[in-house]
């Protein structure tokens, strides 16, 4: 069993009694439990693999720590550091299994978030809390270590994630800490907002729409997982660009931004290394303004493809990765 502990300020445990075997089986309920972190060595909790919980990997949801951070095998994400001796996690599967820690591995330094999931914004845990994952973000100078940040309609901060390399983020909304008077966090079907600040701290940029791919969007709803595609508040860019593909390389769907000056037709094709058409992703008209469009490669073999736009006397292209 896991345990949920509040203290007033930092301390030490000491436990005693003989150690549990780290391959003891773990029983799981459907849906929540908490469960403690047997092996006395760390663990990668990194995607795609998510050795930690390999043994229920099939039936696993969701899986965080004290800290919010999370892993969601069906969107291939993770910003968990791997799973350490001392702590304890949650972990949501679909039907009741038994948890069994694999073997120590060998690649746990190597394989870490690309990005500190450790924010520049202070927040303290209330001990309950909602995932939000942002699968795409359209804003023409969005990069890894970015923040973003959640907001309550009051202007409360209440939850803070860093950008990836992939253009991918993860965070916790935090709700409220029930064993206060005080109101610290969301309360249930509470609104929320998202707002960007890059990593020089000298750019902020408001949320102005969002795309729900799954979950209650930008509603708190405690231990639920929201899955989005946000744009920021930005200018009509000067100028055509398309920026880097995310995630590259990429098992299935790939996230495409790019900007127009003016309002124009927008050619993207893909090929592959020998120049053949493999694929026609738009061939039509956009508005003037930042966009966003994705080519799903679920019928496609894997291999390296060559992406290219044309818009007008703009041309230009890059190169992606398939990987299944």
């Amino acid at each position: 069993e896991g345990y949920q502990i509040k203290v007033i300020e930092e301390c030490e445990a000491v436990y005693s009694g003989i150690p549990i075997p780290a391959d003891t089986e773990i029983p799981l309920h459907r849906q929540w439990n908490i469960v403690a972190y047997l092996p006395t060595f760390e663990l990668d909790a990194g995607a795609p693999d998510y050795y930690v919980l390999s043994s229920i990997l099939d039936n696993l949801q969701i899986a965080k720590d004290a800290l919010g951070r999370f892993m969601a095998p069906s969107e291939e994400f993770s910003n968990m550091p791997p799973w350490r001796e001392t702590q304890g996690y949650q972990v949501k599967v679909e039907q009741a299994g038994v948890l069994v820690y694999p073997a120590e591995g060998e690649e746990v330094a190597s394989i870490q978030p690309s990005h500190s999931s450790q924010t520049h914004l202070e927040i303290t845990p209330t001990g309950q809390n909602m995932s939000v994952l942002i699968n795409g973000i359209l804003c023409k100078n969005v990069s890894g270590g970015d923040n973003i940040s959640a907001f309550s309609t009051m202007g409360r901060l209440v939850g803070s994630g860093v950008v990836d390399d992939q253009g991918r983020c993860g965070l916790a909304v935090w709700g409220d800490d029930l064993s206060t008077k005080e109101v610290d966090g969301m309360l249930p079907m509470e609104e929320f907002t998202l707002r960007l600040v890059n990593s020089g701290n000298d750019i902020e940029l408001d949320l102005t729409s969002i795309v729900v791919k799954s979950g209650s969007g930008l509603v708190y709803e405690k231990d639920g997982l929201s899955v989005l595609e946000i744009a920021f508040e930005t200018h009509t860019p000067d100028k055509y660009f398309l920026s880097e593909a995310y995630p590259n390389p990429f098992n299935a769907v790939v996230q495409l931004n790019f900007g127009l000056p003016e309002a124009a037709n927008v050619m993207i094709n893909v090929f592959d290394l020998q120049g053949r058409l493999v694929d026609v992703i738009s061939d039509v008209e956009y508005k003037a303004g930042l966009h966003s469009i994705s080519w799903n490669a679920v019928n496609v073999v894997s291999g390296s493809y060559l992406i290219r736009m044309e818009s007008g006397n703009f041309k230009t292209s890059q190169l992606v990765t398939l990987l299944k």
